[in-house]
């Protein structure tokens, strides 16, 4: 029969070894979640803004006979944060043309939250040809700094941040003249061919 002393010891000793494995888990535990924050957090530090809708193919519409399609073509960046982003810095290149090609944003234009941006050689063709007043809608203009077209039959755009951090890619192959190259809905990893195109929508 255990006496009550050496009962009372057994006791401690169970007790010591309980409390003994509820801190090594514990330790364990806190050690995942720190780690798999810490990687989370890594990622998602890069804000999320993506090249939205191309338009790149302007079609009579949209354009003049006598201009260079350049001149009538555009992006659309969209922030898919809470928050505004300036792009300061930050670089648009086409890393497939030959030679390869990067324009580089010096303005400190921002993108609001939920918001969209409009690249375009010049201001003239939003209320002209989109019904769109410049002084409305967030733009930026960069005129002769963009030196070429983009390709009617597809290429790659790269966006990076200012540190050089790739912030997007997307690739598009041509479509049909007049179309846009666009994520449905805004933001979302599925793309179309879109008839008409939707700038700042």
């Amino acid at each position: 029969m255990i006496s009550l002393k050496r009962f009372s010891g057994l006791l401690l000793i169970l007790g010591s070894l309980l409390a003994l494995a509820i801190s090594t888990d514990s330790s364990l535990l806190d050690l995942e979640v720190s780690v798999d924050n810490s990687f989370t957090a890594s990622l998602n530090s890069l804000p999320q803004i993506v090249i939205n809708e191309i338009y790149y193919w302007p079609d009579e519409a949209h354009s003049q006979p006598e201009g260079n399609e350049e001149e009538f073509e555009w992006l659309e960046l969209y922030n898919l944060e809470n928050f505004e982003v300036s792009l300061k810095d930050w670089q648009i290149s086409k890393p497939l043309a030959l030679p390869p090609q990067t324009l580089t944003i010096h303005a400190n234009v921002k993108i609001p939250p939920k918001g969209f941006l409009l690249i375009s050689r010049n201001a003239s063709i939003w209320p002209r040809f989109w019904g769109l007043n410049p002084s409305q809608i967030n733009l930026l203009t960069l005129g002769a700094n963009i030196k070429s077209e983009l390709d009617n039959f597809g290429e790659s755009l790269l966006l990076k941040d200012n540190n050089g951090n790739q912030i997007d890619r997307i690739d598009y192959k041509g479509g049909q003249k007049g179309y846009s190259f666009s994520r449905q809905p805004n933001g979302s990893h599925n793309f179309t061919h879109l008839f008409p195109p939707t700038p700042a929508r």
